[in-house]
């Protein structure tokens, strides 16, 4: 718990409000979905319980997360974010499948293809 705990104290340096993204798992991860999020639960649950540290983690939607951070507020102003510029870039693809609702997210950059 206190690598965690210590974890997360490094991702809220990088934060301008009291709120991370924690992900877990990785690309694939999750074909047995209900024995995951099983063993996650209890995670959560224990962290939850047991830390003395002001940390909450909950389950939440991309959509969520954004929408919270938005809302933040530091003496009744809204936190503002830089804007990224160049060819940096999110994509959307359906790789894997032929589902339209499976997709793989990530970034573009055109670093590598600039030093060749």
């Amino acid at each position: 718990m206190i690598a965690l705990i210590n974890h997360i104290n490094t991702l809220s340096k990088f934060s301008r409000g009291n709120q991370i993204l924690l992900p877990f798992g990785c690309d694939y991860s999750f074909t047995e979905a209900a024995i995951n999020f099983g063993q996650m639960d209890k995670v959560i649950q224990y962290f939850n319980a047991n830390n003395a540290n002001n940390i909450n983690i909950q389950y939440s939607t991309s959509t969520n997360f954004i929408d919270s951070v938005n809302a933040l507020r530091i003496n009744g102003t809204r936190i503002s974010y830089p804007v990224i510029q160049g060819d940096v870039m999110p994509q959307v693809l359906n790789v894997t499948s032929n589902n339209p609702n499976e997709t793989t997210i990530g970034l573009f950059d055109s670093a590598l293809l600039r030093q060749t």
